[in-house]
């Protein structure tokens, strides 16, 4: 009967859309509309201010830009990430949530202030390199 109850459930998990499917559909989409916003912008910049210059019409451009490289090293992160975890054979991230969220609310803080800490150092050590 548990078998049978098993079965059933992997039956109804794999029916429905993932919300990593959904995520990553929606990614892709906003990908592809930036994309295309990036390759037709300068025309549209054109059409709508034909007195501004080159440079002018340029900057929006590099903007989207910035936005699409963001995504794309964001999703490649992600998905090394995913990999790497699964590799280790780690515990899955609904496991980690729930037993974060059992933990008392001091240790909860602990490990925000230790996260945050680590952020900032991270990010002081990119600007000492950099200059």
């Amino acid at each position: 009967m548990k078998n049978l109850a098993s079965k059933f459930m992997a039956l109804i998990q794999s029916s429905r859309p993932s919300i990593h499917k959904i995520l990553f559909d929606e990614a892709a989409l906003l990908f592809g509309l930036l994309l295309l916003l990036w390759i037709s912008g300068n025309h549209w910049m054109q059409i709508l201010y034909p007195l501004s210059g080159s440079l002018d019409q340029n900057i929006w451009l590099l903007i989207i830009l910035s936005l699409i490289c963001f995504l794309t090293i964001t999703g490649l992160c992600w998905w090394l990430l995913q990999r790497f975890w699964q590799s280790l054979g780690l515990p899955a991230f609904s496991n980690l949530v729930s037993q974060f969220n059992s933990l008392e609310s001091w240790q909860q803080l602990g490990l925000y202030l230790f996260c945050f800490a680590l952020l900032l150092f991270t990010a002081i050590g990119s600007l000492v390199a950099i200059c």
